[in-house]
């Protein structure tokens, strides 16, 4: 039995370097000071290097508005991790369709390969989010992702490698259900539960269960 939990706990190991050797090179991070100063704006007009605009909501019941960072306040609405902060906006979303406005991070400096957030969803209602980062002559923009209300938490990167000097940094927000207040805090840290292992590492994981069934089966373990 003990050699059977060796061998399983070596395969999970094999699995877990692979995780790390897939999501290798440099990530750039946020910085305490980049969370919790004032440094965040929520963008509304004019577009992206590549035509994209940072905002396409048209205020259709009342104009976007930013309330800005919160810690953990009765005007934020809910405790916060440590080392996390809140952004509270209003009047972003309607209904049929995808409206969205941009949260940035100005003055950032492109020396990395890729760029990895935490969003957690505060509000009660599911919000889309994706990452963006812009140089001013390139722009890239991560896939739309969906993270669920009342504190669900996701890790969102994006590819930046081919952007140089400095620039804008950042997520946009939005929503096709209603017009809405968003509650979003961000960090950089990753819960465990928030981990996704990648396919490599899932397939080296189950060829090792195959291994031990095989064996057990011959009476050798």
């Amino acid at each position: 039995m003990n050699r059977l939990l060796s061998f399983s706990a070596a395969c999970w190991l094999l699995a877990v370097l692979n995780i790390s050797s897939v999501s290798a090179g440099p990530t750039f991070t946020l910085t305490t000071s980049d969370l919790l100063s004032s440094n965040w704006d929520m963008i509304v007009a004019g577009t992206m290097a590549n035509g994209t605009p940072f905002s396409n909501d048209a205020g259709a019941l009342s104009p976007p508005t930013y309330g800005g960072e919160f810690l953990t306040s009765s005007t934020y609405g809910v405790p916060l991790p440590s080392g996390f902060v809140g952004l509270v906006g209003c009047g972003v979303g309607n209904f049929g369709s995808l409206e969205y406005v941009s949260l940035a991070l100005s003055g950032a400096a492109f020396s990395d390969d890729s760029f990895t957030l935490v969003l957690s969803n505060d509000n009660d209602d599911p919000w889309q989010y994706r990452l963006f980062a812009d140089d001013g002559d390139n722009t890239v923009l991560g896939p739309w992702t969906v993270i669920g209300p009342n504190g669900a938490t996701q890790a969102l990167s994006v590819d930046i490698s081919g952007l140089d000097g400095t620039g804008l940094l950042g997520f946009q927000i939005g929503s096709d259900v209603r017009e809405d207040c968003f509650h979003t805090s961000l960090g950089t840290t990753a819960t465990p539960d928030g981990i996704i292992p990648s396919p490599g590492a899932l397939l080296l994981a189950s060829i090792g269960c195959l291994v031990v069934q095989r064996l057990r089966g011959r009476g050798r373990i």
